[in-house]
């Protein structure tokens, strides 16, 4: 990290370079950073900042501390939780109507009797026919659980803590769970959501961990709960609750499997800050991938923690090379992201080599849709440029994402891809790589929090496994990318298969597509012979289509092909 000196402070190069946010003057009272919600003043912050880099060797760009939580966090801080994480072991289904043999709190018979008055005990010395209260923790890393109310025999309101440094967004959840009964059902309701759907009305399922089963059967989390539903919140009276604010209520129930076990829920896959640690110090460790592996501190977290930079390339090369830049863990809930920066990781100081081409991807979750898919940038909006330079921008902004969807055809969903610039993305990464660098190949790629529908006969979710391999094709398509531009009869092929889908894409929209598939493009390289006897087969083919479209888009592909 690059410093200079202001006055007698030293102050971080990368604060001077915020301009547009931040100025910096010799006594740091005219500090003018973006509003966040916290008790430190910004002059506060930025002078405790200070403090703590003075402190630091000058020789060392990483810091080996942390987590940091906010100075004004109040609470007692337990130990980050530890999870086995497990190969694939059996892919996991959406749930397709609901599940028929399910017991509810209502239908369920137990041996806790005692009718419930709604009144909120503190102490019972004969406590004979109540259900033990479920006790609740959250004070860990990643943990965001800020309350939890009894409100029947089995059934439990919570309430999330929002994001770090903000002031309403919640739609994420991972806290723990002890004294629970095996064999009993219990309700939990999270009132505080606030986007107006999500993909538990479309198949996805809590995720559950369960200590005991990690120790005896080397199992890691799985999917729970039944009776799910996403609704309006209405007649809650939490005094935590903003007046004004129209929340949403997140509901299901379950049964936890062991007694005196200690049980974790979440709504994906946990990965921590100190999960991140280990898993830099691991690849600075081994000696073939350190070789290839920078690791640095870009800057900190408004909290104090280090966010990394690390840089994969030949050390020993003098050659100018194109940078691949990707970034992933903007949203704190969104951990996929995590998992599949993990994964590219692994994969691009293995031993396979790592592509040279200029190319931008911000990983990112999705709460709304299934698969996964990528935001690109309309590229030729911005240009102004002649008709024909307008189509080639079209397909070649598309290009890298079709490559995607060839290569993980099971998980990518070409379709859901859009490539347009919303007034309410210009800030997103994707767009300031366009519009600040001219960085065309500039994508977000999102992941869901469910899983894929991609399969109408396994519809299911997705575990850290799909996460990690997600990671790997992205870097595997950015090599084959390379290729594909290197080499003109394979980018003609490529680009051949990407106008076949979005023609397919433009009928199916009109209504105009018939089930029988269009024809292909014939294969390269054939005999007169061959070729003609392939024409006919393509035409018996067009026939079973009565649509004239068909015919123009028969006689486009021969006009493209001859």
């Amino acid at each position: 990290m690059r410093t200079q000196t202001d006055g007698m402070k030293l102050v971080p190069y990368y604060l001077q370079e915020r301009s547009k946010s931040l100025y910096i003057s010799e006594t740091y009272k005219d500090v003018t950073i973006p509003s966040y919600v916290g008790h430190l003043s910004y002059t506060d912050q930025l002078e405790a900042f200070i403090s703590r880099y003075k402190r630091r060797p000058a020789d060392i760009k990483y810091w080996p501390y942390g987590p940091y939580w906010p100075a004004h966090f109040e609470g007692l801080l337990l130990d980050t939780p530890r999870h086995l994480v497990v190969g694939l072991q059996g892919c996991e289904p959406l749930v397709v109507g609901e599940f028929a043999n399910s017991q509810t709190t209502e239908s369920q018979v137990t041996q806790y009797l005692g009718k419930w008055k709604g009144t909120q005990l503190a102490y019972d010395s004969e406590t004979k026919g109540c259900c033990p209260t479920l006790m609740f923790e959250s004070r860990f890393e990643c943990g965001n659980l800020r309350q939890a109310r009894r409100v029947n025999q089995f059934e439990y309101e919570l309430v999330l803590k929002t994001d770090l440094y903000t002031a309403r967004h919640t739609q994420w959840y991972y806290f723990r769970v002890t004294n629970a009964v095996p064999g009993v059902t219990y309700k939990l309701r999270i009132i505080n959501l606030l986007k107006k759907d999500s993909l538990y009305n479309h198949g996805m399922r809590p995720l559950m961990y369960s200590e005991q089963d990690a120790k005896e059967r080397q199992r890691g989390w799985v999917r729970t709960g039944h009776h799910i539903s996403y609704t309006r919140s209405s007649g809650t009276n939490c005094p935590l609750l903003e007046k004004g604010i129209t929340y949403f209520t997140l509901e299901w129930q379950m049964e936890f499997p062991n007694h005196q076990d200690t049980h974790y829920l979440a709504h994906c896959y946990p990965y921590s800050f100190t999960d991140l640690k280990e898993d830099l110090e691991l690849l600075m460790n081994s000696d073939e991938r350190s070789k290839v592996t920078r690791r640095e501190v870009m800057c900190e977290t408004r909290a104090g923690n280090s966010c990394f930079l690390v840089t994969v390339t030949n050390f020993d090369s003098t050659v100018e090379k194109r940078a691949v830049i990707i970034t992933a863990r903007v949203h704190p809930g969104e951990s996929q992201s995590s998992w599949m920066m993990k994964g590219f990781l692994e994969f691009i100081t293995g031993p396979d080599p790592a592509a040279k081409v200029a190319l931008y991807c911000d990983l990112h979750g999705h709460s709304r849709k299934h698969n996964v898919f990528m935001y690109g940038n309309n590229t030729s909006a911005d240009l102004g440029v002649t008709p024909l330079d307008m189509a080639r921008a079209f397909i070649s902004e598309r290009l890298f994402p079709w490559i995607m969807s060839v290569k993980s055809p099971d998980k990518f969903h070409f379709q859901s891809c859009k490539f347009q610039i919303r007034r309410c993305k210009e800030s997103t990464g994707r767009v300031v790589m366009w519009h600040q660098l001219r960085v065309s190949n500039s994508f977000t790629m999102e992941a869901t929090f469910s899983g894929t529908v991609l399969d109408r006969d396994n519809r299911r979710h997705f575990n850290t496994q799909d996460f990690m391999e997600m990671g790997t094709v992205l870097a595997q398509a950015i090599l084959e990318y390379q290729t594909v531009k290197a080499d003109p009869v394979q980018h003609t092929q490529t680009v051949l298969g990407l106008t076949r889908c979005i023609t397919k894409q433009v009928l199916a929209y009109k209504g105009a597509l018939c089930h029988t598939p269009l024809p292909l493009p014939p294969p390269l390289s054939l005999s007169p012979r061959k070729l003609q006897k392939w024409r006919e087969h393509q035409t018996d083919i067009l026939n079973k289509c009565s649509s004239p479209q068909r015919w123009s888009v028969f006689n486009s592909w021969e006009t493209t092909s001859g």
